[in-house]
């Protein structure tokens, strides 16, 4: 009996070590196999191939798949990556974008060598160093303005957009801290408010800091903006959410395919706040650490939460270092709010439940899937969603601000009332032809393609003419969004971007129904406890 259990054990260990050696016989294959593909194409393409892109072209195809957000980082893009994460790095100072082909500077960050050189927003990089960049990638610009503290930068200026002039700016690079809250204040004598725009390592020590300083003037509420904030670090997000919740309280939990990423985080300090009225804006552009700081909030009923509903990214990345100077994000668990809700949109691609309902603390009812649905809603109108983000796009805002307001530290007093600003905007986006996109053109066109009788053609024209005097119409209509706009972008690229917020801050619609939310006790109390 003893050696038959024997020979039944060795059979089984036998068969086990037979299975494993086939699998990795099956998996080395398949690698040669693509190593061999690769050979013949480096050999015998019709063209010279660069093996690294290649190699990077090879990633990106069993990454493709895959989520969003699993990804590979080239060295450029590396720097990039960590320079989010670390809160700071080595540069000159700028925020830059690719549009219509040319690299734009937004804007240059205050006191940082490229504010203090006299860089303005609107500028247009043609050269670093002395290297032709109009046609290169943004995050290659990126590292090519950026280097350890003390490098040497030279950047050529295209100001003005028809401009021939070019302008050599000789910089060095120092290290430039981004700010992760840009702006704090007291709104209405004693009403507290905090913008949060990422979430890096510094975030939660600058919250504190801007907490204490407002706590010191007796608060009477606090509201904390999230909206356009696409996250950042995890451990930054429940750092901040302690300071805010009673301790003891689940923050978040995630779940993934290995025990290390199944982990419960819970409050553990002394709430920086008494029990005051909290109030947490958020919009479509709120991610990740941004959800999960308001999921935090909602689900344990210590604020309400206003605005519209969030963008619905409840993954998590744990960041791997392949090689040096390489990076490999990899979604490795799931995230779920405290009352264990998943609140990521729906991907057949990953194993992730649909809509559902939970509840709080309080046991008010919410609803999974598909982002945070705030607790008051406000609805977000799409035709000035769609026109504004075109014309950011397209930089118009930034264009016209730039051509008309630059360089005026008392750009304040000066600004024009609202429709002597909107006539001269509606001016210039005459001279700059910018059109918004319209339907139902295309497809006129085309049955005029099909017609063999001319008659009807004065008929399609004078429906075309109307379609574009209706949506026209539709600039008028917004009117209000666009003066707000305009007034933000004018006073930004004169004072910059910190600076900008209080001045603006009293006229956002959004965040006047926090102040009355925060005002009202009876209201906000009824809505975290609608049973009492």
């Amino acid at each position: 009996m003893k050696i038959l259990k024997r020979s039944l054990i060795i059979f089984i260990l036998v068969l086990c070590i037979e299975f494993l050696f086939i699998k990795a016989y099956k998996v080395n294959v398949k690698w040669d196999l693509l190593k061999k593909i690769s050979k013949e194409l480096m050999d015998n393409y019709v063209r010279k191939l660069d093996e690294s892109e290649l190699l990077n072209n090879a990633i990106s195809g069993m990454l493709k798949n895959l989520d969003p957000y699993t990804n590979f980082y080239d060295p450029e893009e590396t720097v990039l990556l960590e320079s989010l994460i670390k809160g700071e790095y080595g540069g000159i100072g700028l925020t830059v974008d690719k549009r219509n082909g040319k690299i734009v500077v937004i804007a240059p960050m205050e006191n940082s060598p490229a504010f203090r050189a006299g860089i303005q927003p609107g500028d247009f990089i043609v050269k670093v160093n002395g290297i032709d960049v109009e046609n290169e990638k943004i995050t290659r610009v990126v590292s090519l303005v950026r280097g350890k503290p003390g490098k040497n930068v030279k950047i050529t200026i295209q100001r003005g957009q028809n401009s021939k002039n070019l302008i050599e700016f000789n910089l060095k690079t120092e290290i430039i801290k981004v700010k992760d809250i840009p702006f704090f204040g007291i709104l209405d004598e004693d009403i507290g408010y905090i913008k949060i725009s990422h979430f890096s390592k510094n975030a939660a020590g600058e919250f504190k800091k801007s907490l204490y300083s407002l706590i010191k003037k007796d608060l009477r509420g606090l509201i904390v903006d999230l909206r356009g904030n696409p996250g950042g670090l995890l451990n930054s997000a429940v750092r901040i959410s302690d300071f805010l919740l009673p301790r003891g309280r689940i923050i978040v939990f995630t779940r993934g395919k290995k025990k290390k990423y199944n982990v419960k985080y819970y409050s553990k300090e002394k709430p920086l706040l008494d029990d005051i009225p909290l109030v947490i804006i958020v919009d479509s552009g709120s991610a990740s650490a941004s959800e999960i700081v308001a999921g935090a909030i909602q689900d344990n009923d210590r604020g309400v939460v206003i605005g519209t509903k969030t963008f619905g990214k409840g993954l998590v990345q744990t960041i791997f270092y392949p090689e040096k100077k390489m990076a490999f994000k990899i979604t490795t668990s799931e995230y779920f709010t405290p009352s264990g809700r998943s609140i990521h949109k729906y991907n057949n691609k990953l194993n992730i439940s649909d809509s559902d309902t939970f509840f709080t603390h309080n046991n008010r009812i919410i609803i999974s899937g598909g982002g945070i649905v705030p607790d008051i809603l406000c609805d977000e109108d799409t035709t000035v969603k769609n026109i504004v983000s075109l014309m950011k796009k397209e930089s118009i805002f930034l264009k016209f601000a730039t051509k008309y307001f630059s360089k005026d530290s008392l750009i304040i007093r000066h600004i024009p009332p609202e429709k002597e600003l909107l006539d001269n905007f509606y001016s210039f986006l005459e001279l700059e032809k910018f059109k918004i996109p319209v339907e139902g053109i295309k497809e006129i066109e085309y049955i005029k393609t099909l017609l063999t009788d001319n008659k009807y053609e004065a008929f399609l024209d004078s429906v075309k003419s109307y379609i574009y005097l209706k949506n026209k119409s539709k600039l008028y209509r917004i009117k209000g969004s666009l003066y707000k706009h305009l007034k933000k972008t004018i006073i930004e690229i004169n004072i910059g971007e910190n600076n900008t917020y209080k001045h603006i801050i009293n006229d956002d619609p959004i965040v006047k129904i926090a102040l009355e939310v925060v005002k009202d006790k009876f209201k906000y109390y009824s809505i975290l406890n609608p049973e009492k």
